[in-house]
Order: C-alpha cells, then structure tokens, then sequence
C-alpha cells in the first residue's frame, strides 16, 4: 500500500508520474475528507495510524512541518519519501543556523541563515581552521595565528605560530583536551593542550624536510587516529602534478600511515559522518562522498558539512582559469556555499563578498 500526503497540484503531479500504485491521499484540508481525488479516496492524516502501508510520499512543499507531524503519529521514516516532482520552487531550509571561515579578502567567520537567506560577519580576520568546543570557538588564522574564541566572537586566547607556518584546519580530542592543527608551511600537525595553547608534539610527515612538501590541509580525529587529505602523498605538487592527493589515516604514535584515497587533486575538508568518509577533490571541481559517489560543481569546492538528506559544500573562486577548462566548461567566479537536497536534488547557492571559502560549521 502506498500513500500520497497532498492532494494539492503536487500530489496529482505525482500521481501522473509515478509507475507505483497509490491506495489514499491524505492531507489536511478537512474538506477533502473522504472524498474521490482522481478516482482515490483521500482521508484524515489520523487514519495512518490504522493502515499499514509501505510508504508515504509526501507532495507539498511544508516537508518538514508534515514530518514533524508524521513523527507525532509514529510514522516509521524509512517508509517516508519526498516527492522529486514538487511544481513549487521551494526548499525548506534547515532552521539551525550556521558558521562558515574566509580567508583573504573580507576575510574571518561569518553567519549564515539558511532559512531568512542572511549573511554577517561575526568575526573579522583571515580564518581557516574552526571548531565549536561547547559555548567556545576554535579557529586558525593565517595571521594571527590560533585562537579561542567566546560565543560572542570575542578573543579570549590567541598564540601566534610563527612567520609563514600557513596553518591550515583543525580538530579537537574532547576526551584528552589536545588540539590538532596542519601547520602546512612546516609539514607538520601540531598538538596542543587545550586550553593552555601549549605545544606538547610537532608531528613530521616527512623526515627529509621541515618544508611544504606534501601541503597537509584538512584534518579529523577520530578514534585515536588522524585523517589527512594532502595536495601530495609523494611530496610533488609543485612540480604541478595534481593526480597524488591523498586522504590518509595517520597513526599518530607510530607514524604509519594508511591511504584511504588516493588520485585526488588538491583535496580538502575530510569529513567522517555515520560510518562514511567524504571529502572535496577541490581541483575536480567535485565532492566524493562514502569514498565512492562523485558530485560535480562549477567552482573550487573546500568546505563541507554533510547530513542524512542535505549538505554544504564551499565553494572558491577558481585561481587558474586555464587549469580547469576541460574539467569544467562553464566556470563559477563567485565564492559562496551551496545547500544541496540529497532528496530532491535541488541546489540553493548563498553568495560571499569573497574569493575563499574554508570550513563550514553548525553554530
């Protein structure tokens, strides 16, 4: 049995396209109550506490009030659908709101609204790196170095890492109170108490060299172990051979290190969600999600947060047209972060008043 919920100019675009058979409408207008919608009955939401059905297509554009209503009446959700027909140009955006990094020009942490479609600079400086630890902040800048900072954005701690140490991203073991931060210039994670800011190790990935050898930029703890993404796990990238990027798992007591990923070009922002690696191959222009499902886009992509049914992905303004011409035939030259529904396949882009987007988090 399979239901549709609205019986609106959506539900009948549905209806028409779908090769599934269709039992019921239900909706909300009580006026259409028991009444014959094309030949099917539609009746009170109420009533799907009594049937058991397969699942329920839901072919309106209020998604989330009527999940929420669905998940009062203990609806399963895995037999909850969306419609990918729905005529309106509409997505409801998640109502949380959101905290995403600039480096360069208008540069430092800005807010955004998805749902009232805002932007606004909390923060001013050149960040990368940024983190929420409870009712504090985390970030690296490029000048000033590593900072924490309070709710309200105010600097509570700042300690400066050196001329050109180029920090990258960072993350945080919340049981041991240690920072971890790629200190790109130097080739090298630091490790740092939390909240002292005290260097306790200098992680090395090349033994030869204290220099940019493999441009570490993105990184995430888990279970005790780093995960990397570098422009090169050979150390060639300024030879400019792009092909060597890597997303690696590094052991940080032995030092051994695993590829997770390789032939990626100038990768970025490694995220570990529900069992599941994703990550930005930035230079392809493209995503790569669970290791294996490629996105494409028309800009630099660095900068991710995924969800169950929706992300985030940054989006830079790409530095070397000429690079990119048979990767990408149209080529964005706006920065910004792009809301994309997994569900529907739709895509929202949020504009900034920049070049150089960094990391997205939830505020």
């Amino acid at each position: 049995m399979n239901i549709i919920f609205g019986a609106g100019s959506n539900g009948h675009n549905y209806l028409k396209k779908t090769k599934a058979k269709i039992n019921y409408f239900v909706d909300n207008d009580k006026n259409l109550w028991n009444k014959k919608i094309s030949s099917i009955k539609c009746l009170n939401p109420l009533n799907l506490k009594k049937l058991k059905f397969k699942k329920i297509i839901i072919a309106s554009p209020a998604i989330e009030n009527i999940k929420s209503q669905l998940k009062g009446l203990k609806i399963d959700s895995k037999k909850i659908q969306v419609s990918p027909y729905l005529a309106e140009n509409f997505d409801e955006m998640p109502k949380e709101k959101f905290l995403v990094s600039v480096n360069g020009m208008n540069g430092g942490i800005y807010e955004l609204d998805l749902a009232r479609n805002k932007i606004k600079r909390v923060f001013k400086g050149s960040v990368r790196g940024l983190k929420k630890i409870k009712n504090r902040y985390l970030c690296a800048d490029e000048n000033l170095g590593l900072i924490i900072l309070d709710k309200n954005f105010k600097i509570i701690k700042k300690k400066y890492l050196g001329y050109m140490s180029n920090p990258h991203c960072l993350d945080f073991d919340e049981k041991k109170k240690f920072i971890y931060l790629t200190v790109t210039c130097y080739d090298c994670i630091y490790k740092i108490s939390y909240p002292s800011l005290k260097i306790v190790r200098k992680i090395y990935l090349s033994k030869k060299t204290k220099f940019d050898n493999h441009h570490i930029n993105g990184i995430q703890f888990k279970n005790n172990l780093l995960y990397l993404t570098m422009f090169s796990f050979k150390g060639i990238w300024r030879k400019n051979v792009w092909k060597d990027g890597v997303l690696i798992e590094l052991n940080e007591k032995n030092l051994k290190k695993k590829i997770l990923k390789k032939n990626l070009y100038q990768p970025h922002s490694v995220q570990y969600s529900k069992g599941k690696w994703h990550v930005c191959n930035s230079m392809k222009c493209e995503i790569i999600l669970n290791k294996k499902k490629k996105i494409k886009f028309n800009g630099y992509t660095r900068g991710l947060l995924v969800k169950d049914k929706w992300l985030l992905v940054g989006i830079s303004k790409v530095r070397r047209l000429e690079s990119y011409r048979k990767t990408i035939e149209y080529i964005s030259q706006d920065a910004g972060v792009i809301f994309l529904n997994l569900e529907r396949k739709t895509s929202n882009f949020f504009k900034f008043p920049t070049t150089e987007i960094f990391e997205i988090i939830e505020k």
